[in-house]
């Protein structure tokens, strides 16, 4: 399953809901309001290969829920540069 987001930068990009993911994790770094330094240094992907993470903190995101654009805050997102998509934690 998808959702669009409309993120701070006023471009769409999607992001992608995912049960397999434990954390909240964005490349776009316009759409944390607060970002610090993490713990987490490195994860692992799908690929089996690894990647760098870049800081954690709250991001706001617009996205359609049942056809109607809601703020969405997030708070311990993983900023992650190298990822193609965001990924939402649904667990």
């Amino acid at each position: 399953m998808t959702v669009d987001a409309l993120l701070a930068t006023n471009k769409e990009k999607r992001g992608c809901l995912d049960s397999g993911c434990t954390r909240h994790l964005s490349s776009d770094e316009f759409i944390f309001v607060t970002l610090g330094g993490t713990k987490v240094s490195e994860m692992n992907l799908a690929n089996n290969g690894t990647t760098k993470v870049k800081g954690c903190g709250k991001a706001v995101i617009k996205a359609e829920v049942n056809n109607n654009i809601q703020t969405v805050a997030l708070n311990d997102v993983l900023f992650v540069p190298e990822l193609r998509t965001n990924l939402l934690s649904v667990i």
